[in-house]
């Protein structure tokens, strides 16, 4: 059996992105999406973090480059032989309404 793996981060470019559009109802404990990113000009790596709201779907930012948890994280979507077009899992474990872009929203991923 092999050994799960976590990592809890916050979205990074979050003012960039829909975060400022749904903010008000993301909630603690709801699920995004993880999606690859590979056309992503700033890092190769990216991955996109999707959170879906009804039939919709909101571009809220990135998995983080720092430590090099997108290279990890991307790699760990790409093992799972997932497909085109498919996804990873994460929770949000923090909302900060009030807080900065940058620590506003914190997701939890393990695979």
């Amino acid at each position: 059996m092999s050994k799960e793996t976590t990592y809890e981060f916050y979205v990074a470019g979050m003012k960039f992105h829909q975060y400022p559009r749904i903010k008000p109802f993301i909630k603690e404990g709801d699920k995004v999406l993880l999606i690859p990113d590979p056309d992503n000009q700033y890092d190769p790596s990216a991955v996109k973090v999707i959170y879906p709201r009804g039939d919709e779907f909101f571009w809220l930012g990135h998995v983080p480059m720092k430590k090099d948890l997108s290279r990890k994280i991307s790699r760990l979507i790409s093992s799972k032989n997932l497909g085109t077009g498919d996804y990873w899992t994460g929770t949000v474990t923090y909302h900060g309404l009030e807080s900065p872009s940058y620590q506003a929203l914190k997701i939890e991923v393990t695979f």
